[in-house]
């Protein structure tokens, strides 16, 4: 039960690293004051780094679909390595510049609420529930990175590359 609850917040540090604190990777495009820019299936892989010093490698495949002109945000994330495997969703909604959702995991039953800030080009959003955490990504139309650090049972960060 416990590798399982282990597993689970691994899996929604995965899931908010595409959401927290994100910056432009080309800084001469003009970013949608919205979730559009990051609309469609994006493929990537990664490493998860354990506690014990050892790295598994990850497989992921994300999924966003902007609706309402941008402003709500539905998106499912699939990611698995050797020992591991992981699918969640989140609801994003976006008023103004104030971020609010929820998210899931759907392995392991287990969810939580988003909340943060947004400018175009840049979302910081901090997650509760069965994990508290705050993430960081670098994004343009066509790619993604994405760095986590922190204390998640067995795991302590992950980094990710993403593309369209």
């Amino acid at each position: 039960m416990q590798n399982s609850y282990l597993v689970a917040i691994a899996a929604l540090a995965i899931m908010t690293t595409f959401f927290l604190e994100v910056t432009p990777v080309t800084k001469a495009k003009a970013w949608a004051a919205d979730f559009s820019p990051i609309k469609g299936t994006w493929k990537g892989s990664g490493r998860l780094k354990l506690l014990d010093g050892r790295f598994e490698n990850l497989r992921c495949r994300a999924y966003y679909n902007p609706k309402n002109n941008g402003t709500f945000l539905g998106m499912a994330v699939r990611c698995a390595s050797t020992s591991y495997k992981f699918e969640f969703r989140s609801k994003l909604t976006l008023d103004g510049k104030a971020v609010t959702g929820s998210w899931e995991e759907r392995n392991f039953n287990v969810e939580g609420k988003v909340s943060g800030t947004f400018q175009p080009g840049k979302i910081s959003l901090n997650t509760t529930g069965a994990v508290e955490s705050g993430l960081f990504v670098i994004y343009s139309d066509t790619e993604q990175t994405v760095d986590l650090t922190g204390d998640f049972g067995n795991f302590s960060g992950m980094s990710l590359s993403f593309k369209k």
